[in-house]
């Protein structure tokens, strides 16, 4: 399922690229993709089963993700004091830390007075065993975020960048923009600022790291580890505090600042802390980071009691990973149904009794109103009377635009950074891409913040064709989502829940949870739904974005929605 997935949404993309510029070459105009056609079916295979491996990630997948961490860690103590580089050769005279703290961070000059103080052995050997590809090895607790991020904010604290191109967020967004900022210009500097201390990686692949179907290098955006080095971009670890717009200058968390020519803004999102007392015990955690998912992997262990509290998309794919790990879990959902913004009525309460039957309790119009401890346990209160105990609880009760650094700026927000059809925000040379972004909306004709991953690489790529001189028109992008839930694939397309003046057909056997709805506007598709069903997924996509007249087969469509094949093949052939 999760390469159905991957292919659908597409994870893990690259942007296609050119050699990276030893020489100079002139500038070569790439024009915008032609709106996409309708697809052959050709991601209508069955989708595999995910494996139900329960692994304890947090150990393997910190030990690998990359010596950064490690490094930081070191450094942080090394930096700012020479004696640091005594203790270093003291307590590892055999294989220093030295240069491997150089080559993680070769401008630091704590590094350098290790490597001094212990000159015997290269690191590099000693970095190729701390991060092999593969390891059974027993974890090794995480950096924590805190020494991470002071390890780096130690090195570079009051350092002043300047670049011609500066993205801001290594995202999906950010990570495109780069690369098609270096395809249509060799010689510029460009800057791509990261808040995490991590390689640019996708938050929608961290489920799969708890379910054991990949590791965290599997969620890394770009493999080769020198991907951004070899494109000539600065990858700066720091988040932005302030910008000012006047001046084309950032404040940057690390207490450095960052000068423009062209920024683009690709912030992405961040959970939404519901107002429930109890949310910073120990215990509590959102699942939105790779730190988040190593607290979660320690705690969700076979037969451990979870509460999950959010049922919606994100909520759904985290269901899936936690229960595939044998937790005990139950799921507190405000509205009326599972994954209410994606699935009516119907199909979002095929899901709940699918999960139910799966041996999840799950309750819906409820809220959790109270976290409190109780013992070595929590104790989850809901305003249905009830309450239960949990060892882990997981909060994934939406997300929202991360803007608050731009106030005072005078960019126009509103869900959030409001960009017109050349993703340029209403401040000219700033621009905005992404889950942070609010653009043209391919269905309705008006402006909405579509917080998926295919959307957020289209942003990039041609927010930074405009930004390099272009002229690219973003056509507007297509609500879309596909989810598995314990097993049970769902996915959703543009208007699902129908138009004013349109109409819908539906088919359903329960039995067998298998549902589809179409949704048409004249003889037009314009949005669907199914469940339990994967084989008709890009033809349902390719009708709905190629704006097909169907004709005829409309009507033969509103009979029987399963002929959906039937009527792709004679409208396009």
């Amino acid at each position: 399922m999760f390469k159905l997935i991957k292919k659908i949404l597409g994870l893990g993309q690259a942007v296609p690229q050119k050699p990276a510029p030893a020489a100079t070459p002139e500038k070569t105009a790439v024009a915008p993709e032609p709106a996409p056609a309708a697809p052959v079916p050709s991601d209508a295979a069955p989708a595999a089963k995910k494996t139900a491996a329960v692994k304890k990630p947090t150990a393997t997948k910190t030990a690998k993700t990359a010596p950064k961490r490690a490094a930081a860690k070191k450094t942080a103590k090394a930096a700012p004091k020479k004696a640091a580089a005594k203790k270093t050769a003291k307590a590892a005279p055999k294989k220093p830390a030295a240069k491997k703290t150089a080559k993680t961070a070769p401008k630091k000059a704590a590094a350098k007075r290790t490597a001094k103080a212990t000159p015997k052995k290269p690191a590099a050997k000693k970095t190729a065993k701390a991060a092999p590809k593969k390891s059974a090895k027993p974890a090794k607790p995480a950096a924590s975020k805190e020494k991470r991020a002071a390890a780096a904010k130690a090195s570079v604290k009051g350092k002043s960048l300047k670049a011609d191109y500066v993205i801001v967020g290594a995202g999906p967004a950010g990570v495109a923009a780069c690369e098609t900022l270096r395809q249509q210009d060799a010689k510029a500097s460009i800057i791509l600022l990261s808040g995490e201390a991590e390689p640019p990686y996708s938050r929608m692949a961290i489920p799969y790291v708890l379910t054991g179907l990949i590791e965290e290098p599997g969620t890394y955006l770009r493999k080769q580890d020198d991907h951004y080095k070899a494109m000539s971009v600065n990858l700066h670890h720091a988040g932005v505090d302030k910008l000012d717009t006047a001046n084309k200058i950032m404040q940057l968390s690390d207490g450095g600042s960052c000068a423009y020519g062209k920024l683009l803004i690709a912030t992405g999102a961040s959970p939404i802390k519901p107002p429930v007392k109890g949310l910073d015990l120990p215990g509590v955690h959102h699942c939105w980071t790779l730190e988040d998912a190593r607290a979660i992997a320690q705690l969700a262990s076979q037969g451990s009691r979870v509460v999950l509290m959010g049922a919606g998309f994100i909520g759904c794919i985290i269901l899936e990973a936690i229960a595939a790990r044998g937790t005990k879990l139950t799921v507190v959902e405000a509205e009326d149904r599972m994954v209410p913004r994606m699935m009516n009525d119907t199909a979002g309460n095929m899901i709940k009794k699918w999960c139910q039957e799966k041996g999840m309790t799950v309750h819906t119009s409820t809220r959790v109103t109270k976290l409190s401890k109780d013992g070595d346990a929590i104790k989850v209160e809901m305003d249905n009377g009830k309450s239960t105990l949990a060892d882990l609880v997981v909060v994934a009760t939406g997300v929202a635009a991360n803007t608050s650094f731009l106030k005072g700026s005078k960019i126009k927000l509103n869900e959030g950074i409001v960009v017109n059809d050349r993703l340029e925000s209403s401040v000219a040379g700033v621009y905005a891409a992404g889950d942070c972004a609010e653009g043209p909306d391919f269905s309705t004709g008006g402006w909405s913040v579509h917080a998926i991953q295919p959307t957020a690489t289209e942003h990039g790529r041609i927010a930074a064709l405009n930004m390099a001189g272009q002229d690219a028109r973003y056509k507007g992008s297509l609500n879309m989502n596909v989810l598995d839930t314990a097993g049970l694939i769902s996915s959703s397309f543009g208007e699902w829940q129908g138009v004013n003046g349109g109409q819908t057909a539906e088919t359903l056997d329960g039995d067998r949870y298998r549902y589809t709805q179409l949704a048409f506007d004249g003889d037009r598709l314009v949005g669907a739904l199914t469940l339990g069903r994967t084989e008709n997924i890009g033809i349902l996509r390719g009708l709905i974005q190629s704006r097909t007249g169907l004709g005829v087969w409309k009507d033969r469509l509103m009979e029987d929605p399963n002929r959906i094949t039937e009527a792709y093949i004679a409208n396009t052939h």
